[in-house]
């Protein structure tokens, strides 16, 4: 089964920080790129954030595997 969904906001000019990402089963894997550090370390478990928070620094891109 695939599951789509949005996040953010459209319009709004607010910047991400960080997503968290869950799976009921399994785990999920990703990384995040993040302004003025780059990629961060990967993350593997059940429910993964990737990203920072409280630094005030934009999540550029994520990677993700399932």
């Amino acid at each position: 089964m695939i599951s789509l969904m949005a996040v953010g906001t459209v319009g709004q000019a607010r910047p991400m920080e960080a997503i968290m990402i869950g799976v009921s089963s399994g785990a999920v894997k990703g990384r995040a790129h993040v302004q003025n550090i780059g990629w961060l370390a990967p993350q593997s478990d059940a429910i993964i954030t990737l990203g920072t928070t409280r630094e005030t620094r934009n999540l550029e891109a994520i990677r993700i595997w399932l």
